[in-house]
C-alpha cells in the first residue's frame, strides 16, 4: 500500500513495522485506507437508527393483515396472506440489501428469501 504511493527502501520499511506494530492501528489503517471504509461512532449509530427505522413498517406488513382481519371480518386464511406479505417483505428486503452491498441481484434475493423462510419455519416448529 505504501510502494504504491511511491514510499521505498528503509523508509518503506520502517513505516510498515511502526504500523504493524500495534494490531489495532493496523486494522484501524487497513480498514480506511485500504478498503476505504469508516468505523466511527456517528456512522455506526446511524446504522443502527436506520436498521431499526426499517423494521418497524416492514414488520408491521405481515401482522395487517390481522389487523384488518380484526377491524372487520374477511373470509380469507390470514396465515396464507401474512406468508404471502413476509415473502414480499423479503424480496423487497433483498433488493434493497443487493443495492445497498454492490453484489449479484438474483444471489442476494434468493439468499434473503431463504434465510426468511427458514427463520419462519424454525419459529412456526419451536412453537408447536
Amino acid at each position: 500500500m505504501y510502494a504504491e504511493k511511491g514510499f521505498e527502501g528503509e523508509l518503506l520499511e520502517q513505516i510498515v513495522e511502526g504500523n504493524t506494530a500495534n494490531k489495532d492501528r493496523w486494522v484501524d489503517l487497513i480498514t480506511k485506507e485500504e478498503l476505504e471504509l469508516s468505523m466511527d461512532e456517528n456512522s455506526t449509530a446511524v446504522i443502527y437508527e436506520l436498521t431499526f427505522a426499517s423494521f418497524v413498517p416492514v414488520g408491521i406488513i405481515p401482522l395487517s393483515i390481522y389487523v384488518w382481519d380484526y377491524l372487520g371480518a374477511i373470509k380469507c386464511s390470514l396465515f396464507v396472506w401474512s406468508s404471502m406479505l413476509t415473502s414480499i417483505d423479503f424480496l423487497i428486503i433483498g433488493v434493497l440489501k443487493s443495492k445497498v452491498n454492490q453484489k449479484g441481484f438474483f444471489r442476494g434475493v434468493l439468499k434473503t428469501l431463504a434465510l426468511g423462510a427458514i427463520a419462519a419455519l424454525v419459529s412456526y416448529y419451536v412453537e408447536d
